[in-house]
């Protein structure tokens, strides 16, 4: 059953010291903008000689990016005067923006980008005079990735390659998740990312796979899956709520799993905007885990969130680590008792942190603070319960194209709560895509039976795979690009005979309302 609730926001003000010169509204040298200015209406108070301010705005961008969610921050500036010399007060009105009210000459908010913006500024001179001035700021037409049916990819040849790789094309979507049941057989999650979207899940019947749909809504950003005990799939994801207008108040991390009935769906109904980077686990009991990111875009403070799921009803928690950024993607796995580890990027401090919790609470480590370190990463634990991390480090720019290195941090012993990390590069990535906010987990990892680590990672033009034979590690192409580029998102898994099991995307569109491609399962077998 779909509920709706409503939440209350803070207003927050950030202010520019400087307004860019290509602005909306009053005009500017960008291009022309389809905003529709209003003629100023001027309240004099009554009986009085009393004149009224003259006023209008200008603003900066000129238009909300398609898709923006919340990404651009837009300032206003009033230009206003009064004939009698008084002084002036300004009252700002953002229909749906967030803050949605503000005060002063210059001001910020920012938009969800899904539709026009209807912008009301009201000068007032003190004494009964008011100008009340509405403009709309518009939506940029969307760029569109090539429509053009995609090319399978092709597997580039390596000599020493250790892996021979098929290739299944699933069905149309984006950010797949993979998980194994225990007969080794691979299920797959994704989303169809349009405003009256869906989340799938892909199933195999032994030569190809049987589709079937979750939950109906406007769904963004990825999901995670997993198996419980009993070989049922469990479905994490976050739920915008609101398939016809994007209301930032409602959004919630959310988990479906397959009963004897059907699918059945259940929303942690929590404070803020949550459920965004999120990951699942199950129990031997059946029980539901989840970490996903409370972020500070939406006003949050909380940050990182542990969601536990009893089959009745929900239990949430902060761990503590303070207000942090969606977009880099979170790990989770539950050790021998039940017990949740994760990790996680910091964006404040750039950093890349490992979480579980004790018996007296929630432990925080940093695993690694040398550069930019922690995106998109993976997280397992050796058959010792040690955890072992695949991340990004990124080289390169944090917008636009860039490059990054691959590295794999292991805990060699912990004491006293506090691992020991030995650190590795294993790879590099030089054509990521980082205005692509689909590509939540360039990296997803794995061990083998002798708790070998095997690491595959994605930029737009190639998917890679780096694997340790106890003294050194090998890396090996499992595909290159065709004529579209891939989502930069994988998800790895591993089968009691060694095989690869592997999802990810071939990317047809990547902006409003969402990520769109065809979603692609690869079986890896190692060559003999």
């Amino acid at each position: 059953m779909r509920r709706l609730f409503t939440k209350k926001w803070l207003p927050v003000l950030a202010v520019l010291a400087i307004v860019g010169a290509a602005c909306g509204g009053g005009g500017g040298d960008g291009e022309a903008s389809t905003a529709v200015p209003s003629t100023p209406t001027s309240i004099p108070a009554a009986g009085s000689e009393n004149r009224s301010p003259t006023a209008d705005f200008i603003w900066h961008p000129d238009a909300v990016p398609e898709g923006d969610n919340y990404q651009t921050m837009f300032t206003f500036s009033a230009s206003a005067s009064d004939p009698d010399g008084d002084p002036l007060t300004y009252e700002w009105q953002f229909t749906g923006g967030r803050p949605p009210t503000a005060t002063g000459e210059l001001v910020n908010t920012t938009f969800p980008g899904i539709a026009p913006y209807l912008i009301t500024l009201t000068v007032s001179d003190g004494r009964g005079g008011e100008t009340v001035v509405v403009h709309t700021v518009p939506l940029t037409a969307g760029a569109l990735m090539p429509t053009s049916q995609p090319v399978p990819p092709t597997p580039e040849i390596d000599v020493d390659a250790k892996y021979r790789w098929e290739f299944f094309d699933i069905d149309q979507g984006a950010k797949p998740a993979l998980a194994l049941n225990s007969q080794g057989e691979p299920g797959i999650a994704y989303i169809l990312e349009e405003i009256h979207g869906l989340i799938n899940f892909a199933a195999w019947n032994g030569e190809g796979f049987d589709l079937s749909t979750i939950d109906e809504g406007y769904f963004y950003a990825p999901l995670d899956m997993a198996f419980g005990p009993d070989d049922r799939p469990y479905i994490s994801w976050h739920d915008h709520q609101d398939p016809d207008m994007f209301i930032p108040e409602l959004g919630d991390a959310t988990l479906g799993f397959l009963t004897d009935d059907g699918w059945q769906v259940e929303a942690a109904f929590s404070d803020g905007h949550d459920g965004w980077d999120n990951s699942v686990a199950v129990d031997a009991q059946g029980n539901a885990h989840m970490v996903a990111v409370d972020p500070y875009q939406f006003l949050s403070e909380s940050g990182i969130e542990y969601y536990f799921f009893d089959g009745e009803s929900w239990t949430v928690e902060e761990i503590g680590s303070g207000p942090i950024s969606y977009e880099w993607g979170t790990g989770l796995v539950l050790d021998a008792s039940g017990a949740p580890h994760l990790t996680y990027h910091d964006d404040e401090v750039a950093d890349l942190f490992y979480a579980f919790k004790g018996p007296e609470g929630w432990v925080i480590n940093t695993v690694d603070s040398e550069g930019d370190v922690g995106k998109f990463a993976s997280l397992v634990l050796d058959s010792n319960e040690m955890p072992v991390i695949s991340y990004l480090e990124l080289t390169g720019p944090d917008g636009g194209i860039s490059s990054g290195n691959v590295k794999l941090a292991r805990a060699t012993s912990i004491v006293n709560g506090t691992p020991e990390w030995e650190i590795q590069e294993i790879g590099s990535l030089p054509d990521i895509f980082m205005g692509f906010r689909g590509a939540r987990l360039i990296t997803s990892l794995v061990l083998d039976s002798d708790d070998n680590p095997i690491v595959v990672y994605s930029d737009q033009s190639t998917i890679k795979l780096s694997h340790f034979d106890g003294e050194e590690w090998s890396t090996e192409t499992v595909t290159t690009r065709g004529d579209l580029p891939f989502g930069q998102l994988v998800s790895l898994d591993i089968d009691a005979d060694g095989v690869l099991h592997l999802a990810f995307t071939v990317i047809e569109r990547r902006d409003f309302p969402g990520v769109l491609g065809i979603v692609t399962y690869a079986r890896g077998t190692p060559i003999e």
